[in-house]
């Protein structure tokens, strides 16, 4: 089984590979050249200019035929604006690249027409030969002062433009259509036509001037637009008087049709004003499946034109689904005759077909009129044309019609019949983009974003046939697909293009098929099989002029069959004569041209063959045959030989090969076995001569002889042996033996010639020969007897056994058959010296044991008769005493188990004779199959309670003996192991210390490695009684603490230290200090090589092999590489190869052992590398190609290349130069390689002892800095420089004296540098003058400022931070008592399954009253959603609707799902697991890091309610209280300071956007507020206010104090309630909340605050109900309710108060249009605010305030101590979905559980508290809280982000706490990892608790009822999923499916009956 297995593999993986070669091979033969350009636009090919062009952004190219390129001209980038309508508009613009849209050939004036995205979608003339630019039609405006610019191609870069080049409306004048798809609605100030027609003319007096628009067609397309039209082709037919245009397009939907609608529109080229424009809508949709219309858009198109009207428009469709793409061809007669009907329709028939009841046309403008037709010369007058006479002509038909429309007819016309294509290709999963057409062979190509090109052959009457070639491109074909200037000699050629490249391609690549048969089965419909070039080629590559096709000489497939011989040729050796070959369709020759026939390794046969044509097909080739001794014989003995013939004609091509076979019949005569059998059995009818003993072919018999002759398969009659009349067929050796045989058909003068032989040959050199005597058999009986006489045989070799066989023969040498002839002979003594090894052979042999009498020892093994007088001993007991030998091993372990081998003599026949065997007096149990019999007994010995020893005792045949040595019982110890951890690839030599490790038989060492199953180490090694060394083996999986034992004989004695497998390690990079993509190194090594990966401390050993090739290859191999390399790159980019990558020679190893520097990096330095250089080879100075492999313990890696270097010389470049200290050294350097091959850094020159730094280098120089002279009088010291390992002395280097000052170059320095110092000092002073007299005024006030905001901001914070935390005490007294207002369970998930809707319908309570019809079909909708295969195909439905299904969409279906599925909170776990695996391994290939990031799918949105359900216990248990008390400090410290009520900025606030910059006066307020419920003696509430506080802020405060104790729910609303002042003897007041003060002469007014009523300290207020007649207008608007909560998205410059009569309202700072920085404070202040930024101290002041808060927060959620079980559930099933895809990045498992919990659940609470608790959230606390969720957030990502000083204050603000906290996320992390795995069992009683606790059931019926419409919506598309899932799950998906149809007709119609 296992070798099937192999085999097919082998297959399997042979086949694979075939498959890619043949599509390399493929895309090698289509593809001719190649030319590399990015962003190509367009493509251009010219016969006439013998050049292609191409078009891309910024550029055209002009290249050859085979795309090299000729010339180039630059179109961008230009200065240009958007907003530049006109070249002259003043607006310098910037650079904007050009994007070329459009390439035209102009043949008639010979030039290109470009139209690119600059100037408004200009277009422009260039030559076509040397690509100058002529004219642009920017130019023209220019010339003619045009205001404006007009588009003429859109701009946008993904908007398409087609165009056209037609004959113009004079002679000679041709003119450019263009249709352009809708641009880009935001570009500004432009109009674009979507059709136009533009002169090409530049003379101005026929036409308008060039690029002038004649006419466009906007107007026309004003309805089309609409609908965003998609340009895809344009093409024309006819000439100017009956041609017409056409456009085929696609057209965003319209109102009866969802998607796109495919169409083509036509117009006259005579209609110079679109009067003729028709457009009709087509189909081209597949045979089988169901798409609807609105997904298919056309792709692109080819228009085959035939003539001057004929043709047929080939056009490739896609499906939006992608489940089809199709290509159709139409009749361009049938779509001008349906054009023509459509015409007819609306004029005629008021736009009903032939005047009946189906209406196919409409206008865009208007409807059609039953108007006539109306002649070319009809009289139509303007005064006709107003009276609308036309109508009253009923009976006037003219017989000539107005095709192409006037102005009186009825025009812009649409059709609404849709015509549909002939399909001529489709195919399922794919995307055509692109087709061009072979019309005269009928063969298409088609394009695909696949990256394929299809051939499809058209003839083919069977559709799925039609393919007959993939071409494999490798990169998705775009654009259009161009033919090519074509050659007679080649089949057609075309261009096409991807996005980096345009290919020039062939469309037959017949060359790569090398045989005739591989030609024909191409089924290539240009390929042929050239006959007398031998070759598969097209036609054209094959004849010439001359040539035809009857003359043979190139076949076609289907018509023709390959040349083949039609005879056998098969001869006898000795053949004499010519030999005739039928061959079939070989080509006739002409007058000088012949055949030769050439038998290989033969020779030529000089005369050339003759040729005699038979029929139209076969030619009869006769050919002469080599002589017999000519023919090779055989090489394997066979009968025959098969010599190839080859047919050359000409001499050189050889046309035809095939193998001639010759036999030989006389060879039989010399076997030795059965000649005359095998002569009658052979293939070649030989006969078989028993007199002569021959054996020849039948037709070499005479006649008259030929009765003598046995005929081929008459066996029976062949002399041969029957059978051995020996009674035994085992012969002794030495004992004489006679042998008989039965012989049939033996001659009669056998016996009287030279009589009968019998041979044996036992051994080399040992022939026994004796004569036989024949006895006839009864009369008429073939019968005889041959009796052998008596002889004695020997041989010499110590076997036991031999066979030989006998050789009968007769009259000397004639031999008789024999087939079963087999003789075995035998020595009983060969193998057995001692008595049991004689008496245990078998008994056929009769051996037994020969000994003297009186003898103990000696004896032979012998049969009977050769005993002589010795005795024999048969029976085994009277064999002599045994004897032991020896034993081993000589000790063993305590707890027994050890098998001991013990040696020696007659140690019985069989292991049943042995009776008792002890060990040290301990019982060792014999092991049977072990026994060797005499020589060896196995035993396994038993347990001993301590050490102790003894003798080795065996009983044999009831006799015991002993052996001579002792037998030790030991106890092993094990210490101590190491290393403790390494790779799970193993490899790791673990080195096991203790002792009496040397006893006892087996031994190994195991690793447990999972639960119990433990893994060997490989390679043990036991080096001495107190060490055992071994390699560590490879395991799957990391794992940690794994205990290890030492295993004897199998008893475990455990290691006391534990091992650990760590992840294999992995290479990243690898680097040198170059930090260059190509490793350098100079052959002298030591070169660091920083190697940076991942778990290396793991490795024990690290090895560095670097391969190195070219030592002994030649220069001159290297440079034909190099050149042939350089040709290549020149004429294919695409096909580099560099000389680098060219591996030559012998290779050689260096292997160096590399250090661990950490976890992360490895440094290896470079071995040194000795080349071989000599005379012949002259390598020095070339590169050395070397491979780098990294060994770490068994694991190896390949690290890419590296490159030698030779090493550099060195020289001083001044050696005579006396140096200065802190000079520069100059050192002269040939081969440097500087930044390859070495850095400076790597450069280490010594002067003497001290280092002299390099500090300038460059290619052949560099310097370094003269370190300080060493004490003393020395000034010569020794100049050494050391690269690596390679160190060079150069000339010393010679100090100067101190005293000396060369030149005076230092006192010139000094003179120079003082009088820069003096000069810029001046200057200084003056500038610092200027300025200090500017700063002189605002100096102390600035002093001043700093001063007093210092000591601001720190009493601030002192005291604001003592008085929360008296406060928060209070508040925690309040919570402790009241508990935190956490929302129940209901109202919980309500608020995050449905947050847009606070209240949905199905989160209530279900109805006691339900309609039983329709719970019955709720009940089995829920059901069907219980079917996971359902479930789980109807989530994959609406997921795959991206256009239909929004994300809102997806939200509100899992949260229904979430609902329906509540109840059993175990399915629901299992069925977010497998959505959320489901959306894992969906997007693995695409960037598994984005996984989970996007909140996008009905997974995500399942998995965020799993979260929130299951984390909902914790949330109120455990983090909520955290939660709230931090809203609350930051609630309490907000209100102490002040809070702008309009803007809602505050002085105290995290979040720099809210922040109150200005310093506004105020100080605080005590009142005793009393309310109506209390009574006089009670005591009033004491609330603290602020002076600057408004009087809804007082009632915000004084509601907080008095409510404090109630949720906010329940509270009554603040506009219920009045605030009431009571003032002595001047009563009370009510205070109105929206009173406002009004400034003089200015719009604004500032709300009323309490100091403005005169409120004082410890003022008494009330707070009571309002009363109904008290309220007024402004009362009902209150905003008191919520006077903080200001929106996120409301500008600080928008009053949150209603503004009455444009006054504008501000309540501290007034809001401007202006910018921050002009605001004014409301409060009049003697000081100015000279730095505004300073006031963002409050921000850090506000931090640290709340700090604990925050803190106490993040760590409660980051808990290690009370992990939840579903986080830890959740964690390790994310793992385990890593472990399955092998995902070993951590960063990637990290950004999955970031993103699934902590940015998913705890960022939705932290921003939404109003979701869990009772509680107002107003816009003051949201805005500090954001803040804290961005740390949150922050502090979960994978790398630590920096902040700079551009980066916004809120992340400024706790960069120094995100470190902190990122370790705590990752710990956490970890932690939870290592925990143990949350069993399933375990999740499921949490679960159960779950819901046993919430209690809680929702209206399920209601959520079915509102799930139900997206079944119903996709039904169709979830059945046909269903259809088309996977067969294994069949069985499933049937049950599925009907009860999804049951549920079907329930829900819809009531009924259970099943539907179709």
């Amino acid at each position: 089984m296992k070798v099937y297995l192999l085999l097919f593999l082998e297959v399997t993986i042979l086949c694979l590979s075939t498959s890619k070669d043949l599509k390399a091979k493929a895309r090698r033969y289509h593809v001719l050249n190649s030319y590399a350009l990015s962003n190509i636009t367009s493509i251009s090919a010219s016969e006439e200019a013998d050049s292609v062009y191409i078009a891309s952004v910024n550029r055209i190219d002009r290249l050859d035929k085979n795309l090299k390129r000729l010339d180039e001209a630059i179109t961008g980038p230009q200065n240009d604006s958007a907003d530049c309508t006109a070249p002259w508009c003043g607006v310098e613009g910037e650079r904007v690249d050009n994007i070329n849209k459009l390439l035209l050939v102009d043949h008639v004036k010979s030039r290109i027409i470009v139209c690119g995205s600059l100037y408004q979608g200009s277009c422009e003339t260039r030559d076509w030969k040397t690509l100058e630019k002529i004219y642009n039609s920017k130019d023209r405006f220019l010339e003619e002062n045009k205001p404006a610019l007009r588009k003429m191609v859109c701009v946008s870069p993904d908007c398409n433009a087609v165009g056209l080049i037609g004959q113009g409306f004079t002679v000679g004048s041709p003119v450019l259509y263009i249709a352009n798809s809708q641009d880009d609605v935001n570009a500004p100030h432009t109009t674009i036509s979507a059709l136009g027609i533009y002169s090409l003319n530049h003379s101005g007096k026929n036409e308008n001037s060039l690029f002038g628009q004649t006419i466009d067609g906007n107007s026309v397309m004003d309805d089309i637009n609409q609908n965003k039209p998609i340009f895809q082709y344009i093409f024309e037919t006819g000439d100017f008087d009956t041609g017409h245009i056409y456009f085929l397009f696609n057209s965003q939907q319209v109102p009866y049709v969802k998607g796109y609608v495919n169409k083509i529109a036509r117009i006259c080229k005579r209609d110079s004003s679109f009067f003729s424009y028709v457009e009709m809508p087509l189909a081209c949709d597949p045979d089988n499946p169901d798409v609807t219309i609105g997904e298919r858009i056309i792709t692109n198109a080819y228009f085959a034109r035939r003539g001057v009207h004929n043709g047929t428009l080939y056009v490739t469709y896609n499906f939006l689904k992608k489940e089809y793409s199709t290509a159709c061809d139409y009749d361009i007669k049938v779509l001008d005759r349906l054009f023509e009907e459509t015409l007819e329709s609306c004029w005629t028939y008021g736009g009903y077909l032939n005047g009946g009841s189906e209406k196919i046309v409409e206008l865009v403008e208007g409807e059609c009129q039953i108007s006539r037709y109306l002649t070319d010369d009809a009289n139509v007058t303007q005064e006709l044309l107003n009276e609308n006479y036309l109508s009253f002509f009923p009976s006037f038909v003219p017989t000539t019609s107005v095709w192409c429309g006037t102005a009186y007819a009825a025009s812009k016309i649409k059709r609404t019949k849709i015509i549909d294509g002939n399909i001529i290709y489709q195919q399922k999963n794919y995307n055509f983009s692109n087709i061009i057409v072979d019309d005269n062979q009928k063969v298409a190509f088609i394009g695909s974003l696949e990256g394929q090109l299809l051939k499809i052959n058209l003839k083919e009457i069977n559709k799925e046939n039609r393919k007959y070639a993939t071409v494999d491109i490798g990169e998705p074909l775009i654009g259009n697909l161009v033919w090519g200037i074509q050659d007679a000699s080649h089949p057609p050629r075309f261009y096409a293009q991807t996005a980096k490249e345009v290919l020039h391609m062939t469309t037959a690549a017949c060359k790569m098929y090398k045989d005739c048969q591989s030609c024909f089965a191409s089924s290539d419909v240009y390929c042929g099989w050239c006959t007398l070039k031998n070759k598969c080629l097209a036609r054209e590559e094959c004849l010439s002029d001359a040539e035809t096709e009857m003359a043979r000489r190139w076949l076609k497939p289907g018509k023709d069959t390959c040349i083949r011989n039609q005879n056998k040729l098969v001869f006898q050796r000795s053949h004499n004569g010519p030999i005739d070959i039928l061959i079939s369709n070989l080509p006739q020759l002409n007058e000088g041209e012949s055949y030769l026939c050439v038998y290989e390794g033969v020779g030529n046969i000089s005369k050339p063959a003759t040729t005699d044509v038979i029929d139209a097909n076969s030619t009869r080739l006769t050919c002469d045959v080599p002589s017999p001794t000519q023919i090779p014989m055989s090489s394997d003995g066979s009968d025959f030989v098969e010599v190839p013939l080859k047919i050359l004609y000409n001499n050189n091509v050889d046309i035809l090969t095939k193998s001639v076979t010759f036999y030989d019949c006389e060879q039989y005569a010399t076997r030795t076995d059965r000649p005359c059998y095998d002569c009658l059995k052979s293939k070649w009818n030989c006969s078989w001569s028993v007199a002569q003993h021959r054996c020849v072919s039948p037709s070499s018999i005479d006649n008259g002889t030929r009765d003598t002759w046995i005929e081929h398969d008459q066996t029976d009659e062949c002399p041969h042996v029957q059978d051995t009349f020996h009674p035994h067929p085992l012969i002794p050796v030495r004992y004489p033996t006679n042998i008989i045989l039965k012989v049939v058909n033996m001659p009669p003068m056998a016996d009287s010639r030279n009589g009968i032989n019998c041979n044996f040959e036992l051994d080399k050199g040992h022939t026994f020969n004796s004569r036989g005597t024949i006895q006839p058999g009864a009369a008429g009986e073939s019968t005889s007897t041959v009796l052998c006489s008596k002889t004695s045989f020997g041989y010499d070799a110590k076997k036991t056994l031999l066979q030989s066989k006998l050789t009968l023969t007769w009259d000397t040498d004639k031999t008789v058959d024999f087939k079963e002839n087999e003789f075995t002979f035998y020595k009983c003594y060969a193998t057995r010296d001692d008595c049991s090894k004689c008496l245990s052979a078998d008994a056929q042999y009769r051996c037994g044991w020969c000994q003297n009498p009186g003898e103990s020892n000696g004896g032979q093994c012998q049969i009977p008769e050769l005993c002589n007088n010795r005795t024999f001993i048969s029976e085994s007991r009277k064999c002599p005493v045994h004897e032991i030998t020896s034993f081993t091993p000589s000790s063993g372990p305590i707890e027994g188990g050890t098998e001991v081998e013990i040696f020696g003599k007659n140690m019985g026949a069989t292991s049943s004779e042995v009776s008792e065997i002890e060990v040290a007096d301990t019982k060792c149990t014999l092991i049977p199959e072990k026994f060797v019999t005499s020589t060896k007994i196995v035993c396994r010995t038993g347990k001993v309670v301590k050490e102790t020893q003894g003798l080795v005792s065996v009983q044999v045949r009831n006799i015991k003996q002993t052996s001579k040595n002792m037998y030790k019982y030991k106890k092993p110890d094990v210490t101590t192991v190491e290393p403790l951890l390494g790779p799970q690839a193993g490899g790791t030599k673990l080195t096991v210390r203790g002792s009496n490790f040397n006893i006892g038989g087996s031994k190994r060492i195991t690793i447990d490695h999972g639960f119990g199953a433990g893994v060997d180490c490989n390679d043990l090694s036991v080096v001495n009684d107190s060490m055992i060394t071994c390699l560590t083996a490879e395991v799957t999986n990391a794992k940690d603490d794994l205990q290890l034992s030492l295993v004897i004989d199998g008893n475990y004695y455990l290691i006391p230290k534990l091992f650990s497998y760590k992840p294999n390690p992995q290479v990243k990079e690898v680097k040198t200090l170059s930090n260059s993509g190509h490793l350098t190194s100079y052959v002298g090594g030591g070169r660091k090589l920083f190697i940076y990966g991942s778990s290396f401390k793991s490795v024990q050993k690290s090895t560095l092999t670097v391969t190195v090739f070219g030592l002994d290859r030649t220069t001159r191999r290297k440079r034909r590489l190099a050149r042939r390399n350089k040709n290549r790159k020149k004429s294919n980019k695409k096909r580099r190869r560099s000389v680098e990558d060219v591996f030559v020679g012998t290779p050689t190893n260096f292997t160096v052992n590399c250090k661990v520097e950490n976890d992360t990096m490895l440094i290896c330095e470079t071995p040194q590398v000795k080349r071989n250089v000599s005379a012949t080879n002259g390598t020095a100075g070339e590169p050395l190609k070397a491979l780098l492999t990294l060994k770490m313990d068994s694991e190896e890696i390949k690290l890419g290349n590296l490159t030698y270097l030779d090493n550099p010389d060195f020289s001083a470049a001044e050696p005579d130069r006396q140096q200065v200290e802190q000079g520069y050294l100059k050192i002269d350097a040939d081969n440097l390689a500087y930044s390859k091959a070495v850095t400076q850094d790597e450069i280490v020159v010594l002067i003497g002892e001290q280092r002299c730094f390099v500090e300038t280098i460059k290619e052949n120089q560099f310097l370094c800095v003269i370190p300080k002279k060493p004490e003393g009088d020395q000034l010569k010291y020794d100049l050494k420089i050391s690269i690596g390992t390679t160190t060079w002395k150069l000339e010393p280097v010679l100090y100067r004296p101190p005293n000396i000052d060369e030149n005076g170059t230092i006192t010139k320095v000094i003179v120079i540098v003082v009088v820069l110092v003096v000069v810029l000092l001046v200057v200084f002073g003056i500038i610092w003058r200027k300025r200090q007299k500017r700063y002189k005024a605002n100096k102390d006030d600035f002093k001043n400022a700093i001063e007093n905001l210092e000591q601001s901001v720190r009493a601030d914070f002192r005291k604001a931070f003592a008085e929360l935390s008296i406060e928060m005490s209070d508040l925690t007294a309040d919570v402790i008592d009241t508990g935190i207002p956490c929302l129940d369970y209901r109202t919980y998930v309500t608020n995050l399954f449905f947050p847009s809707v606070r209240d949905h319908i199905c989160m209530r309570r279900p109805s006691p009253e339900a309609d039983s019809d329709g719970s019955k079909a709720h009940k089995q909708f829920l059901d069907l959603l219980m079917n996971p295969t359902f479930l789980f195909v109807f989530v994959r439905t609406l997921e795959e609707q991206r256009q239909s299904f929004t994300n809102r969409d997806k939200a509100h279906v899992a949260s229904l799902l979430t609902v329906a599925l509540h109840h059993d909170l175990k399915y629901f776990t299992q069925t977010v697991k497998e959505l959320v695996k489901n959306l894992i391994e969906r997007n693995l290939e695409k960037n598994p890091k984005l996984i989970f990031r996007r909140n996008d799918s009905i997974a995500d949105r399942c998995l965020s309610n799993w979260l929130y359900i299951t984390l909902y216990p914790y949330l109120r248990k455990n983090v909520g209280k955290m939660i709230f008390m931090l809203l609350k400090a930051i609630k309490q410290q907000v209100s102490k300071g002040p809070l702008d009520a309009v803007s809602g900025k505050a002085r105290y606030t995290l979040s720099d956007d809210r922040l109150l910059k200005e310093d506004i006066q105020y100080h605080n307020l005590t009142l005793f507020v009393k309310t109506q419920e209390e009574g006089d003696d009670d005591e009033p509430s004491i609330v603290k206010v602020l002076t600057c506080d408004s009087v809804a802020q007082v009632k915000e405060k004084v509601m907080d104090v008095i409510y404090k104790r109630l949720p906010f729910s329940q509270r009554p609303r603040a506009d219920q309630l009045d605030l009431e002042w009571h003032h002595g003897r001047s009563g009370q007041l009510v205070l109105p909340i929206d009173n406002t003060i009004s400034e003089t002469n200015s719009r604004w007014s500032r709300l009323y605050t309490i100091s403005d009523y005169k409120v004082d300290n410890n003022a008494t207020l009330a707070l009571k109900q309002r009363e109904q007649e008290h309220q007024s207008s402004s009362d009902i608007q209150d905003t008191s309710a919520a006077p903080s909560v200001h929106s996120a998205d409301t500008s600080a410059l928008t009053p949150m108060l209603p503004e009455e009569n444009s006054t504008r309202l501000y309540h501290l700072v007034k809001s401007t249009d202006e910018t921050e920085q002009n605001r004014q404070s409301s409060i009049n202040r003697d000081r100015h605010k000279y730095i505004p930024d300073l006031y963002l101290l409050r921000l850090l002041n506000m931090k640290g305030i709340l700090q604990n808060y925050v803190h106490a927060v993040i760590n409660s959620i980051f808990d290690e101590t009370s992990i939840p079980l579903p986080v830890k559930y959740l964690f390790s099933f994310l793992d385990e979905i890593a472990a399955k895809h092998e995902i070993t990045d951590p960063n990637i498992l990290h950004l999955w559980k970031t993103n699934s919990l902590p940015c998913r659940f705890w960022v939705t609470i932290l921003k939404n508290p109003e979701f869990v608790f009772d509680i107002e959230k107003p816009d003051t606390i949201g805005s500090s809280m954001t803040v804290i969720t961005q740390t949150f957030i922050d502090a979960c990502a994978v790398v630590e982000q920096r902040p700079t000083k551009d980066s916004p204050i809120n992340k400024q603000l706790y960069a120094k706490e995100i470190p902190t906290y990122m370790r705590m996320v990752q710990d956490y992390y970890k932690k939870i990892k290592e925990d143990p795995a949350v069993h399933e069992m375990e999740m499921n009683s949490f679960l159960d608790n779950i819901q046993q606790e919430a209690a809680c059931d929702f209206d399920v019926n209601t959520a079915l009822q509102e799930l139900w419409p997206w079944v119903n919506k996709y039904y169709d598309e979830i059945m046909e999923k269903m259809d088309d899932d996977d067969p294994y799950t069949s069985y499933q998906m049937s049950d599925a499916k009907q009860l999804l149809m049951q549920t079907y007709n329930l829900m819809e119609h009531g009924s259970n009956t099943e539907s179709s």
